[in-house]
C-alpha cells in the first residue's frame, strides 16, 4: 500500500499500521520518512562507501542482528592479494523496484537524480526512463521486499594493489588494454554519470576495477564448477572506487541454492584457497584462447577483452554491469597480470 501524506496524517498511517499490518512505529519516524530532513542526493559510489565501511568496521558484527558475521585471517591469502574474507552468515536484502527502461539501459545515478531534460541531454538520444509509480520521483513510499540469504566478502590489500597499478604501467601491453577499455566505455551508447565518467578516465580505477569484477566472474565460475551452486543462484556487489573501496561480496537470497550455509561453507580458509587456485588455472585455460585473449573487444559496447563464455562470462542476473569491464589479462597475463607467475 502506499500511503501519501496529502491522503492521510500521520495519525492515521501509525494507526492503519498498527491495526492492519500490526506494525509499531513511531509517529516521528513516520514524519521522517514522509518528510525527510534532508533532500540531498546520495549517489550510488557513496552508498556503497558507507556499506563498505560497515562491513570492514569489526565493531559493527555484534550489535547488527540483520548481519551475522565471522572473519577469517590466513596468511596464505596474501599471495590473492586478499587482506580478510568476511563470512556472511545471515544477510538482508531489500529490493525496491522505482523503475526501468524498454531500451538501452540507464545508469542508476542518471535516474535517480537528474530531470528528463538532463537526461536526454547527457545521453544524446531520446530513452526515457519508466517509473513504477505513477508520481515518478515524487512519490515517497514504495513497496519493498526483504529477503534473507548469506555471502562472503572479500577486501582486497589496497596498497598492493596501488603498487601493482604502478608496476603494471610500466608495460605498453597493458596501457594498450586499459585505454582500449576506457575508449569502447567512452564511445559506448551505455552513458554514465559525470561523477563515474571521471573515474572511467583514471588508469588506477578502471584498472582496479576490471580486476575485482574479473576475480569475482572467475570465483563465481568456480564455485559453479567445484561446489555445484549454478552461477544463477549468486549474485555480486561490488564495492570500487579511486582509493577507499576494493572489495566484493558474493551472495545468494533464500530460495536460492546454496542459501543454508553452504556457500559461507566454501570461505574456510583452507577450502577457500584451493577453490582460489582452481579458479585462477581454469581462467589460464579458457577453450577460445588464443581468440578470447587477443581480441579487441568483446560483449556491449566492446567493454571486455579476454572474456567470453568460457572463462568469464555470467548469467546476466548474477552480474551488476551487464557482463562488461572484463579482462583475463590483468589476472593472468604475461608481465604484468597480478598473478602471472602462479
Amino acid at each position: 500500500t502506499l500511503y501519501e501524506s496529502a491522503d492521510f496524517s500521520v495519525e492515521e498511517i501509525q494507526q492503519t499500521l498498527r491495526n492492519k499490518d500490526e506494525i509499531e512505529i513511531s509517529l516521528g519516524e513516520i514524519e521522517e520518512v514522509l518528510n525527510p530532513k534532508s533532500s540531498d542526493f546520495i549517489s550510488e559510489i557513496e552508498y556503497r562507501k558507507r556499506e563498505y565501511r560497515y562491513l570492514i568496521d569489526s565493531d559493527n558484527y555484534e550489535e547488527d542482528t540483520s548481519l551475522v558475521i565471522d572473519v577469517q585471517e590466513d596468511h596464505d591469502f596474501d599471495q590473492f592479494y586478499i587482506k580478510k574474507i568476511l563470512q556472511l552468515k545471515r544477510l538482508k536484502l531489500t529490493s525496491v523496484q522505482t523503475g526501468y527502461s524498454r531500451q538501452e539501459p540507464i545508469d542508476k545515478d542518471l535516474f535517480a537524480e537528474f530531470t528528463m531534460d538532463d537526461f536526454i541531454k547527457i545521453n544524446r538520444h531520446t530513452v526515457k526512463p519508466k517509473y513504477t509509480s505513477t508520481k515518478g520521483k515524487a512519490t515517497k513510499i514504495l513497496p519493498a521486499v526483504e529477503s534473507y540469504g548469506e555471502g562472503i566478502f572479500i577486501e582486497f590489500e589496497q596498497q598492493r594493489l596501488a603498487s601493482w597499478i604502478a608496476k603494471a604501467s610500466n608495460h605498453d601491453s597493458f596501457n594498450k588494454r586499459i585505454e582500449k577499455i576506457k575508449e569502447n566505455a567512452l564511445h559506448s551508447e551505455y552513458r554514465l554519470s559525470e561523477e563515474k565518467m571521471k573515474m572511467i578516465n583514471s588508469v588506477s580505477y578502471l584498472a582496479k576495477f576490471i580486476f575485482i569484477h574479473t576475480f569475482s566472474h572467475i570465483l563465481i565460475k568456480e564455485l559453479e564448477f567445484l561446489t555445484g551452486y549454478p552461477a544463477t543462484s549468486l549474485s555480486e556487489r561490488l564495492y570500487v572506487d579511486n582509493s577507499d573501496m576494493q572489495g566484493v561480496l558474493i551472495y545468494t537470497i533464500a530460495g536460492a541454492e546454496g542459501s543454508y550455509g553452504g556457500l559461507v561453507a566454501q570461505a574456510e580458509s583452507s577450502r577457500f584457497i584451493k577453490i582460489l587456485n582452481s579458479a585462477l588455472q581454469r581462467a589460464k585455460d579458457c577453450t577460445s584462447d588464443p581468440v578470447c585473449y587477443h581480441s579487441d573487444g568483446q560483449g556491449v559496447g566492446g567493454l571486455n577483452l579476454a572474456a567470453c563464455y568460457s572463462c568469464c562470462l555470467l548469467p546476466e542476473t548474477s552480474c551488476e554491469e551487464f557482463n562488461s569491464y572484463l579482462d583475463r589479462g590483468l589476472l593472468i597475463g604475461d608481465e604484468f597480470g597480478v598473478y602471472y607467475s602462479k
